[in-house]
This record gives C-alpha cells, structure tokens and sequence, in this order.
C-alpha cells in the first residue's frame, strides 16, 4: 500500500496583552486563543486587562504601555532617575517616573524634535522598528547571525536591532521577505515578541541542535513505500493531539496573514527521487516557514521515525501513516 507523507505546519502569534486589571486568560472576554501564552505573563504580571473584562488584542500598543511593560517584567520598583527633559513630559505628568526611569536604564532614548529638542511622545503607536530597537537595548541582546530584510537597509537606524531580533528567533518577518519597520504594533503582536524574548517554547521554531545535512544535495527523506508503522501508533489519538494542539497554539486563526496549502511528496510531481528541483522546493518551504532547509528535513524525518507529533508551540509537525493519498503534504502557518 502506497503511504504518505503528509504534514501540517504553523507559524502562529501569541495573544497577550497589556492593561489595568490582571486576570487569568481565559477571563479576557475578548480572548478566543492562545490562553497559555497569556497566562504565562499575566500570571507574571506583565500583562494586565481592563476592568471591563477585555484584553482589547487589536488596540494599538502605545509607547508609554511598552515601556510600562518592560519596566514591570524587570521588577523595577524605584523610580528615582535624572529628568530626561523631554519637552513633552514634565515631572509630575502621568507616565514620567517609568520613562525617566526608561532612559536612566538605557532602554528609550526618545525623538528628536527639527530645532533639536528631545521628546518622547508617549501615546504615540509603537512601530515594529521600534520595538526591535527597545526590546534589543532593554534587554541587552546580542547579535547571533546577520539577518536581513529587503525593506530595512544597511542605512535603516533600526537595521542592527532587527537583524538583532531575528537572529534571536524573536522575529521572523514577513513572507514576502519584509519585516515592515514602520508598521504600529497592536497590543498583542508586541506581547507576543515579549513571550518569544522571555521563553523559548514561544518562538516560531525550536530549531533541532544538530540537524542531519542532506547528502550530495537531495533531500534524504525515506521513500513513502519504505515506512513502516512505528509499534502503538494510533491514527485517531494522533488527530486528536493534532487538534488539541492546533487550538491551543492558535493555528486555527483565520486572517489575511494565514496562509494554508499542500503539495506533494511524489516522484512524477516533484521530483521525490532527488532531482534539484524537489530539494528547490523545499528550500523555499523552508524559508516561509522560518527555518533551514537543513532543519525541515531533520524535522521530518523525526516525524517520520518516532511517529510523534513535533511541536514546537508555533510549528506542528506530524506524519499520517495511513492517508490514502500518495506524497500529500498539508501544511499552515502564520508569521510576524
């Protein structure tokens, strides 16, 4: 009997968020996935909602809420600090005591007015540009590997702390190869960027330590025919694991950023026998999924072996040994 391949793939957000009132997730009355991430910070009190009982996910996230963030994740507790002298915060004013502090930290530096005054404008939305350069400096993160982004050139004031980010696993733009500097951030986009910074299971991807390198530039993934049905595997508590993970990952999410689809592991289709332009293919999976070539087929061949279901929070992973449909690969995710 001819077996397939077939596996489902996401790259998801977390939905957190920041307010006035802390909750657990599941009280957010406007909150439908990704509960365990918001637990996560709210139960660290870096998240909060409002009284009304919302979370309020696709709100713009403001300058001061950020700040405000970063500051209570760090447990800060004193606020004496030098007057920035931003011309738009005076001692006194709502929000001054976390941004002097912010500055004194070197977390925020503010803008810079055309007859060079400082400011730091605190309702203002946060942009995704400036997200990566606050969370690179508050947090004293490095650079692993150069990252770049067709959009945000080597000139781009917020070139390093993207490049920055993305080498982290913190971000991995978008499919069209760019990260959109100067996009705002919704309050629960920024959380999630907060999640992946603080824990790894949040990342898009937990990339395998020592991928195993496909040999002579084929992809060296065993023939459907040559799988064998690992002892105890179960079909139906593999779709019922599949689905609990789905659910509790947010890969259900519907939107303008999901993308969902398949192709096939077959020899007169994509050339399963290891002509250049199956491994070509691959490598551009790869690529929109966020990872290496190299990882992609580690990962499957995992799946393949063990017969588990590979998850790493925002990448679900699973092989079906008894598909009737010959090399067909599902797959969906969701990247930012």
């Amino acid at each position: 009997m001819k077996r397939i391949l077939p596996m489902l793939l996401a790259i998801l957000l977390v939905f957190t968020g920041l307010g006035i009132t802390k909750t657990s997730a599941a009280g957010f009355t406007d909150v439908i996935g990704y509960k365990e991430e918001i637990t996560y910070l709210v139960n660290r009190d870096i998240i909060r909602g409002y009284y009304d009982g919302t979370f309020r996910p696709e709100n713009n996230l403001t300058r001061l809420q950020a700040v405000t963030m970063i500051l209570r994740q760090k447990g800060i507790t004193d606020f004496t600090a030098p007057n920035p002298n931003f011309t738009d915060l005076k001692p006194g004013d709502y929000g001054y005591d976390i941004v002097a502090k912010a500055v004194s930290l070197g977390i925020i530096s503010g803008k810079t007015a055309s007859n060079g005054s400082k400011y730091f404008d605190p309702g203002a939305s946060l942009t995704r540009g400036q997200m990566a350069k606050i969370l690179s400096e508050g947090y004293g993160l490095k650079k692993t590997k150069d990252v770049s982004f067709k959009d945000v050139p080597s000139t781009s004031s917020y070139k390093e702390y993207v490049s920055i980010l993305a080498s982290q696993n913190i971000t991995t733009g978008y499919d069209d190869g760019t990260f959109r500097p100067s996009v705002t951030l919704s309050r629960q986009h920024f959380a999630v960027f907060m999640a992946r910074l603080l824990d790894n299971k949040f990342k898009p991807i937990i990339p395998n330590p020592d991928p195993e390198k496909p040999e002579h530039g084929k992809p060296n993934i065993p023939h459907p025919d040559d799988i064998k049905l690992p002892i105890g595997w179960d079909k139906t508590k593999q779709e019922r694991l599949v689905k609990e993970l789905q659910e509790k990952n947010g890969h259900n999410v519907i939107g303008s950023e999901t993308s969902e689809g398949y192709f096939t592991l077959n020899p007169r289709s994509y050339g399963y026998e290891g002509k250049q332009d199956f491994k070509e293919y691959l490598e551009m999976r790869a690529s929109w999924f966020g990872i290496s070539y190299e990882q992609f087929i580690s990962i499957i061949n995992h799946v393949i072996n063990t017969g588990e279901v590979y998850d790493a929070g925002s990448l679900i992973v699973y092989y079906d040994y008894l598909s009737e449909s010959y090399g067909f690969l599902t797959y969906s995710y969701k990247k930012y």
